[in-house]
């Protein structure tokens, strides 16, 4: 199965591999408890928070995508910036289509969910605990509730900026069109004629593309044209109904040039994925307004700076390099999240079962090395400081973790070679986390 093991795998040829040779620098850790601010609860993140209060788009990261803390932490802090009035959405590295099931339940939607968890519990495909986890239920109730006594766009909303949910939108895209006009349902049907064979087998997509020079980006490409052409008129129409039909379309043809460019196994399938990220996430931004401002939730790898690692020597890119180009650093928060040791949810393959991991100690001579000696059971890092340290000013082993992981081959994946201080805005370090909780009805197995 290709699906993001196309782009993670990528991931692991600009992981530094370290053994037992890497020694441990003193001088990081040195450099690091300096500059360490220690916390013990989010309020303590407050000052932060009014430090970035000019930053439009807040990108709030994660070294793992199954440990609790980065989840609970997430979601105070967006709390936090939506009570402030510092956010009109959250959108999440997840699905569009599971994730509008959300946004319809905060919305106050009338085909809204019964409950949080029943909202959160469409969120099937693999890796469903990604967003069907418990930690999310508080957020989504909140975030309801807080919509209650808005109305329209003055309501939050909760979006998914992935595209891997492209089955659902080869489903959805006609359906959704044919509510604006009952003609475009023929045309983007006809868009996704060619593609929609493939739904459920990516590998086949690409192995026709490799072997038969198979190419259906055309036909979606007519599809989006055709919705472009009146795209006034359809907006007048209904605003919200325009965007979803667009954004169904949007991830079918970013999902299928992802698949294509996967064959070759280079940086271009890894960057449309990116570029889908940006492209999502600057769409929701225009249709909230002109002062809008976003939270994004992500991995590190996601939302950190590309350029301050190896992978932008390879030409990768993310939504955080890509936010900070379009608009402008100075309106761009990344906060990274990491730990040290704990337990994280993950599985040892794609597609395969979900099980507890212990996150084993940190190799020698990697920043979570130096982590541990710094004598803080949490801490907050600003990288302006952090930039003004010599012993941070070279690139540095960094823990990154899937939703494949097996701890016992740490040191032949999981630490991407990163110059920190201009990767991140911030950081927020714990000594030790806990494995996030998926939810009981999970169509996964469970432990």
């Amino acid at each position: 199965m290709l699906h993001r093991a196309a782009g993670m795998s990528l991931l692991v040829t600009v992981a530094v591999v370290l053994g037992a040779s890497a020694s441990f620098r003193a001088d990081v850790a040195d450099a690091l408890r300096e500059i360490a601010r220690p916390i013990e609860k989010v309020d303590d993140l407050a000052p932060m928070l009014k430090k970035l209060e000019d930053r439009r788009h807040v990108l709030l990261g994660e070294a793992s995508h199954g440990t609790r803390e980065y989840y609970l932490w997430r979601a105070a802090i967006s709390r936090m910036l939506i009570e402030e009035g510092r956010a009109n959405f959250i959108a999440v590295e997840g699905d569009w289509d599971a994730a509008l099931h959300v946004h319809r339940y905060v919305t106050h939607h009338e085909e809204a969910a019964g409950s949080a968890r029943e909202a959160l519990e469409k969120f099937t495909r693999w890796p469903s605990w990604l967003w069907a986890n418990e930690e999310m239920i508080d957020l989504v109730e909140w975030l309801r509730e807080f919509n209650a006594e808005r109305e329209g766009d003055d309501r939050v909303g909760f979006f998914g900026i992935d595209i891997y949910g492209y089955e659902a939108s080869l489903q959805e895209g006609p359906k959704k069109a044919g509510l604006l006009d009952e003609a475009l349902t023929d045309a983007v049907e006809e868009g996704f004629s060619c593609f929609a064979p493939y739904a459920g087998d990516p590998q086949s997509y690409a192995l026709a593309v490799a072997r038969e020079g198979v190419d259906c980006s055309g036909g979606i490409d007519r599809a989006l044209e055709t919705l472009r052409e009146d795209s006034e008129t359809w907006r007048e129409k209904d605003r919200e109904k325009y965007l979803f039909v667009k954004q169904h379309v949007m991830v079918v043809r970013s999902a299928e040039a992802h698949f294509r460019a996967a064959i070759r196994q280079d940086a271009e399938s890894w960057n449309v994925r990116a570029h889908h990220f940006f492209e999502t996430y600057r769409r929701l931004i225009d249709y909230y307004g002109e002062e809008a401002r976003g939270i994004v939730w992500a991995h590190n790898t996601h939302i950190g700076d590309a350029r301050a690692t190896r992978m932008g020597d390879m030409g990768m890119v993310n939504i955080g390099q890509l936010a900070r180009r379009h608009y402008g650093a100075e309106h761009v928060a990344a906060i990274g999240f990491g730990t040290v040791r704990g337990t994280v949810i993950a599985a040892l393959q794609w597609d395969g079962e979900r099980q507890t991991m212990t996150i084993p100690d940190p190799l020698p001579g990697t920043l979570e090395a130096a982590f541990d000696r710094i004598n803080q059971s949490k801490a907050m890092f600003w990288m302006e400081e952090a930039g003004e340290k010599e012993a941070l000013s070279h690139r540095i082993g960094h823990r990154a973790v899937g939703v494949t992981y097996n701890p016992r081959h740490e040191a032949q994946g999981n630490f991407v070679p990163t110059l920190w201080p201009e990767r991140y805005d911030a950081f927020i370090f714990f000594r030790e986390t806990e494995a996030l909780r998926a939810l009981e009805k999970s169509n996964e197995v469970t432990e």
